[in-house]
């Protein structure tokens, strides 16, 4: 019996073990911090044309803040690249969920506006933190 033969015939025997081990060491790679970081500026460039060198300018151009809110990235909140639709111009880097907000009034300055409004009616007069 050749080596391919055996080969072949141990892995139909531990197929199962097999295809289980190559999942876990799979998954494991895939969630290494080096790789997460990898895939996002990929698929970044792929998405939205912006390099990895562009993404962290603009971060230090808005001294490690969202463009929208202000606030500072923490670890566990995504960055995320925000661009026109249209043109497909670079224009900040956001919190994902403030990303999320605009791309939910189809960044529409006018609805945003409407829903700006809106939301203001409900503030109880005399309160500081508006």
């Amino acid at each position: 019996m050749s080596k391919r033969e055996r080969d072949a015939r141990y892995y139909l025997k531990h197929k199962q073990a097999i295809t289980a081990r190559r999942l876990q060491q799979s998954r494991e790679y895939c969630r290494r911090p080096e790789v997460v970081a990898h895939r996002q500026a990929y698929n970044r460039l792929r998405n939205t044309g912006v390099s990895p060198e562009q993404f962290e300018a603009k971060l230090r151009e808005q001294n490690q803040c969202c463009g929208l809110c202000g606030l500072p990235f923490t670890h566990t909140q995504k960055k995320q690249a925000d661009h026109d639709h249209v043109t497909g111009k670079f224009r900040g880097v956001l919190h994902h969920r403030c990303n999320l907000g605009i791309g939910s009034l189809n960044d529409d300055p006018i609805l945003l506006a409407k829903a700006t409004r809106y939301l203001l009616q409900f503030i109880p007069t005399g309160d500081a933190n508006v």
